[in-house]
C-alpha cells in the first residue's frame, strides 16, 4: 500500500478568481539562484500549501494497492486528506539512511525507516520493470549559491541520488494514477520520434564509434545505444544527442501516451504549487 499525498492548493485558488487568471498567465513558477517568482503567491507557495512539521495541511492524497509480485496497480483511490507532518527531512538525509548510515537515527527516524526501506526496494523494482519498456538519462545539475548581495560564492555539480529516484517513482506512479481519472483535461503527452530523426542520430553517433541498426523497437534500440556509451565513458554526452533526437513533450487535451516513460497515459498531478497543469487537475475530480 502506498500513500502520496500532494498539497491541495485548489482549496485556496477559485477558477477564474485573481490568483487564478494570475498563475494562468505565469503558467509556471521560475527559479534563479538567488530568488524565484512563484506562480502562486508566497503566502501560499511557501507557507499554506508548504508540508511543514506539527501543522495540519489540506492535501490530495492517492492511496494506491500494488501487487506484491508485479508491482502492478491493483486499485488506486484518490481522496481529500489532512496531513499532519511530524519532521522535515532532507534529499542527503534520507540517503545516508538508504547507505545504512542510521547510527545518528533518534526514534522517529526509526519509525519511518521500517516504511521508507521496504519503499526504497519497491521503487527500485519499479524502476527496473519500467525501464523494460522506456528509458532514463542521466544529467547532472549546476547549482549556485550567492550571498545576501547576490555575489556568487561557489558552484558545485549534482547528480540524481537514491532519494531522488525513490520520490520520482512514487510520484510516476501518482500521476499515472490522476491519468486515468480523466476523461478529458490535461494529458501530459510525448509522441515517439520519427525515424529519419533515429536514422539523424545513428549517424551522429557512428562518428564517435557508437554503431547501432535502426529498428523498429526504438525503446530497445535507445538502451543499446546508452549501453555502448557506458562502455566508451560518454553516457551523458550520448543521452544529451538521444534527447535531441526527441519530440518535445507537450500538454494537451487528447491523451496520446508518454512514449519517454513507456506510459499509455499520463498528466501531471504532483506540482500543483508550481505548475498550472496539476493545478488543472486538482481542481476537476
Amino acid at each position: 500500500m502506498l500513500y502520496v499525498a500532494i498539497a491541495d492548493v485548489s482549496e485556496y485558488v477559485y477558477s477564474m478568481g485573481h490568483i487564478d487568471k494570475e498563475a494562468i498567465e505565469r503558467g509556471f513558477s521560475i527559479y534563479f539562484p538567488h530568488k524565484s517568482i512563484p506562480m502562486l503567491p508566497r503566502s501560499l507557495s511557501e507557507n499554506i500549501c508548504s508540508l511543514k512539521p506539527n501543522v495540519d495541511r489540506l492535501a490530495y492524497t492517492f492511496k494506491i494497492t500494488l501487487d506484491p509480485f508485479t508491482c502492478k496497480p491493483l486499485k488506486e483511490e484518490l481522496f481529500e486528506s489532512v496531513i499532519h507532518s511530524v519532521k522535515r527531512y532532507t534529499y542527503e538525509t534520507i540517503d545516508l539512511f538508504l547507505e545504512g548510515k542510521t547510527n545518528e537515527a533518534d526514534a522517529v527516524d526509526q519509525t519511518i525507516l521500517a516504511y521508507l526501506l521496504p519503499l526504497h526496494e519497491l521503487t527500485q523494482k519499479l524502476r527496473t520493470i519500467r525501464l523494460e519498456n522506456a528509458f532514463s538519462f542521466r544529467s547532472s545539475e549546476v547549482r549556485m549559491r550567492v550571498d545576501e548581495n547576490q555575489n556568487l560564492l561557489a558552484t558545485t555539480i549534482e547528480a540524481e541520488t537514491p532519494s531522488h529516484g525513490l520520490i520520482e517513482d512514487c510520484m510516476l506512479l501518482a500521476n499515472k494514477a490522476a491519468a486515468k481519472k480523466l476523461g478529458f483535461g490535461i494529458f501530459r503527452t510525448h509522441e515517439s520520434p520519427s525515424f529519419e530523426r533515429m536514422e539523424a542520430l545513428l549517424n551522429d553517433l557512428a562518428l564517435i564509434g557508437i554503431h547501432v541498426k535502426l529498428r523498429a523497437e526504438i525503446p530497445k534500440m535507445i538502451q543499446e545505444i546508452q549501453q555502448k556509451a557506458d562502455d566508451l565513458g560518454l553516457r551523458e554526452e550520448v543521452d544529451k544527442l538521444i534527447i535531441k533526437s526527441q519530440k518535445k513533450a507537450i500538454y494537451e487535451p487528447e491523451n496520446k501516451g508518454h512514449f519517454g516513460l513507456g506510459f499509455d497515459m499520463y498528466t501531471h498531478f504532483t506540482s500543483p504549487i508550481r505548475r498550472y497543469s496539476d493545478l488543472t487537475f486538482a481542481s476537476s475530480p
